[in-house]
């Protein structure tokens, strides 16, 4: 252990000292829609002096809310699963299916702890929680797979960079070579450097792509799903935990005086002989006098009781209302059709079930496979691609049907009328033939006839 390494581990043992524990994870509950950058305050000092680099770890945990969000999570999982269902293939330049290809056959186990469809499924649940979806490779350097190569998924809230205080490091090789860092449960930390990273966003980042608006604490600067729906997703939680407490709390009701009222659905005061029993027993005389050598008397006196119902009225509170509205908002910001969620038709939900799967579902796997090429130029190097299909999904087969039908029967239509419109115009013009009839009327097009 040379001399450099100790002064690190004093450094270090100072800094756990002053800061405690490190807590890279606080929940988002301002409705601050971007995310702050935290460091601990001797690493800023350090980073001041000169002496060692102060790294920049996300604040926000939007994970917070897909945790404890029930329909949240409904709606992220329903992206997730959707998309682990992806049929990767690797085609040529002329879009033909490359065979028995090596990435593809690499990506059905990217890491030796995940299947293709739980690194998806991750992936997609850190895209649409985070806005952007990071991925380590251990072959990216060299831009082509080798013996050994391993994809993993970078959760961006355990992801360190330091300050950039050049902006226009950025754009240059500088960038390439910039040490950042993952931190691991139990103070672990790996070292990586940016070429070794492979990003895409959900939405673009922060004031889009310009060198001067990037936050100088951190060179990514996404912009998450999550955060106009802050407000509504509190409303949800807040619902959850009336709901727990209403359902645990063991006083639902109490007795009040009620002065002089004796109406319905109060307790009548007690009848004489129960009174004047309870005067006699309370006062200590009989067998079952309340003790002996008591001394003086009890008076019983009459009082009317009420009950009351502590319970919460939901109509009233309008707990339902709100939460409908709130899960519409979340809905709607996911791009979700109502269809999946409310009664409708089988086939409606068949048509908005393959819309939804050839729209943002796909998006996702696109923005991903057109990364992993980006980052695989050696590879990629003859034109090559990787593309994601859903053909083979019941939902777009039976879109894809419906459609062809309902094209189909439109096209019918179409010829009927065009063959009256033909048999009328013959009456002016018997010598026309029925290519000629179609050209001049341009419906040449729509038969192919030339």
């Amino acid at each position: 252990m040379n001399v450099f390494t100790k002064i690190g581990n004093v450094v270090d043992t100072i800094k756990h000292a002053w800061d405690g524990d490190y807590l890279p994870y606080t929940r988002l509950d301002d409705g601050t829609h971007a995310y702050n950058y935290g460091t601990s305050r001797i690493d800023e000092f350090l980073d001041v002096v000169g002496i060692k680099k102060a790294y920049y770890t996300p604040v926000e945990n939007l994970k917070y809310y897909y945790h404890n969000v029930f329909f949240l999570a409904d709606c992220i999982d329903l992206y997730a699963e959707t998309c682990s269902q992806v049929n990767i293939i690797e085609i040529d330049k002329n879009g033909n299916e490359i065979e028995n290809s090596k990435y593809v056959e690499f990506l059905n186990n990217p890491n030796p702890f995940q299947t293709l469809p739980e690194f998806i499924t991750e992936m997609v649940i850190n895209t649409l929680t985070t806005g952007i979806s990071i991925q380590s490779g251990n072959y990216f350097k060299n831009g082509n797979l080798k013996i050994g190569s391993q994809l993993y998924n970078i959760d961006f809230n355990r992801l360190s960079m330091p300050a950039i205080k050049n902006p226009y490091i950025v754009t240059g090789k500088g960038l390439q070579d910039l040490d950042v860092k993952e931190r691991l449960d139990g103070r672990e930390v790996r070292p990586l450097k940016m070429f070794e990273l492979a990003y895409f966003y959900d939405r673009l980042p922060q004031k889009g792509f310009d060198i001067s608006s990037y936050n100088p604490k951190n060179y990514f600067n996404p912009t998450s799903r999550i955060f106009p729906l802050i407000s509504s997703l509190q409303t949800l939680i807040n619902s959850q935990d009336t709901m727990c407490y209403l359902t645990n709390s063991p006083v639902n009701s109490v007795l009040s005086p009620d002065h002089g009222n004796t109406s319905a659905g109060g307790y009548r005061p007690l009848e004489g002989d129960q009174k004047r029993d309870a005067e006699f027993k309370l006062s200590g005389k009989g067998p079952y006098g309340a003790g002996r050598g008591k001394i003086g008397d009890t008076i019983v006196t009459n009082e009317s009781l009420k009950h009351l119902d502590l319970s919460r009225n939901n109509a009233k509170a309008q707990n339902i209302e709100m939460q409908d509205n709130a899960k519409s908002n979340i809905r709607t910001r996911f791009s979700i059709p109502k269809d999946y969620f409310f009664d409708s038709t089988y086939e409606n939900k068949q048509v908005s079930e393959a819309r939804f799967t050839l729209g943002p579902v796909k998006a996702i796997t696109d923005k991903w496979l057109n990364t992993l090429v980006q980052k695989s130029p050696e590879y990629f190097n003859n034109g090559n691609a990787l593309i994601g299909k859903y053909d083979h999904l019941p939902s777009v087969i039976a879109g894809k049907s419906a459609e062809e039908n309902a094209s189909a029967l439109d096209r019918a239509k179409t010829t009927n009328e065009v063959i009256k419109a033909y048999k009328e115009f013959k009456l002016i013009d018997p010598e026309i033939t029925w290519d000629d009839f179609l050209i001049a009327h341009q419906f040449n097009g729509f038969y192919k006839v030339k």
